[in-house]
């Protein structure tokens, strides 16, 4: 069975980084998606810890940063099963 894959847009923003905790806990692969590298990498090791697969990808927005974000996805299994804009205020 696949597991379930989630893209957090702004996942280390407040409400993305409870998001990836809770989709988390579903135990699919959850996708941080930030600007914030640092808290990106963190937040993704706590994910795995809580028993998902947490993964972090750089992102802007711009249009290289889409490409690269949907190659990541294929990489991961294909198109996600859910998708969250959580943009920083």
């Amino acid at each position: 069975m696949k597991r379930p894959m989630t893209v957090i847009i702004g996942g280390t923003s407040n409400l993305g980084k409870a998001l990836s905790l809770r989709f988390a806990e579903g135990g699919g692969t959850v996708i941080v998606a930030s600007e914030e590298v640092e808290a990106g990498l963190k937040l993704a090791d706590r994910i795995s810890a809580r028993g998902g697969q947490g993964v972090y990808v750089h992102y802007e927005p711009t249009e290289e940063s889409i490409r690269a974000l949907i190659s990541r996805c294929k990489e991961l299994g294909g198109i996600p099963d859910c998708v969250v804009t959580c943009p920083a205020a």
